[in-house]
């Protein structure tokens, strides 16, 4: 018996040479199988030639509830930038302005000075009033959109909105006033209009389709928009609740 130990052979290279002929036809198949896919471009990132964008004059419905304002109709201008890269995400920024008359009563203290008694009584008055208010509002937040490439566009937002109300209250009446400890004085007052501001700070939700009216798909022309959608507002001074409506330009 030949001594010595017993150690495996080394394996020999594979080459070419060593596969057979029907290898090497399928390994050829598998080569010209993947190569259009090494040479097909990944897919189009929206945008990915510079920032989308949507310029929008808007016009809503709004519900709101507040004893004088129970609904108006604010307009506005909106503007939507869509970051390259994110998928869908970018930021909005709006502005609108409203006006609305409702009518009420508010509780008045009358001081009046009695004659000759010289008292001085405090009376609490219910009075009627006709309220003005102009509604001027800021928002800013952020907003994620779908499907870039079509022309139907579903997206929804969140963010923060700061409202500067100027309120001119009419109050309506003459009031002829008794004295209690002395029934035979009387005497008459009259209601003085009172102005005042307001400051409502909240968060808003929205959703909505954005319709790509006219307008290169790929984002690479300017287009035609018109967007729809519910919005709510929860706020410190009053809460609403509206649908928008907006018609403008981007791509």
């Amino acid at each position: 018996m030949p001594a010595g130990p017993l150690l495996p052979r080394p394996a020999r290279p594979m080459s070419m040479g060593t596969m057979s002929p029907l290898s090497r036809v399928l390994l050829a198949g598998l080569l010209l199988a993947g190569l259009p896919a090494c040479l097909k471009p990944g897919p189009r990132i929206p945008f990915d030639h510079g920032r989308g964008y949507m310029i929008l004059a808007t016009a809503s419905q709004r519900w709101v509830n507040d004893r004088y304002v129970h609904g108006y109709v604010p307009y506005g201008i909106e503007v939507v930038s869509m970051t390259p890269g994110t998928a869908g995400w970018g930021w909005e920024f709006s502005a609108h302005l409203g006006e609305d008359t409702g009518e009420d009563k508010e509780r008045k203290v009358f001081r009046p000075t009695f004659q000759p008694s010289n008292q001085r009584k405090a009376f609490n008055v219910s009075v009627p009033t006709e309220r003005d208010t102009d509604f001027y509002e800021v928002s800013a937040g952020v907003r994620q959109a779908f499907f870039l490439d079509s022309r139907i566009q579903p997206y929804f937002g969140v963010g923060g909105t700061v409202f500067y109300l100027h309120e001119r209250d009419d109050l309506e009446g003459t009031f002829v006033l008794t004295n209690p400890s002395n029934p035979a004085e009387m005497v008459t007052v009259s209601a003085v209009d009172e102005s005042e501001r307001e400051w409502n700070f909240g968060l808003y939700m929205r959703t909505g389709l954005a319709w790509r009216l006219f307008g290169d798909p790929e984002g690479k022309r300017i287009g035609t928009f018109f967007t729809t959608d519910l919005r709510g507002v929860l706020g410190t001074y009053f809460s609403s609740v509206e649908f928008v409506f907006g018609f403008g330009f981007g791509r």
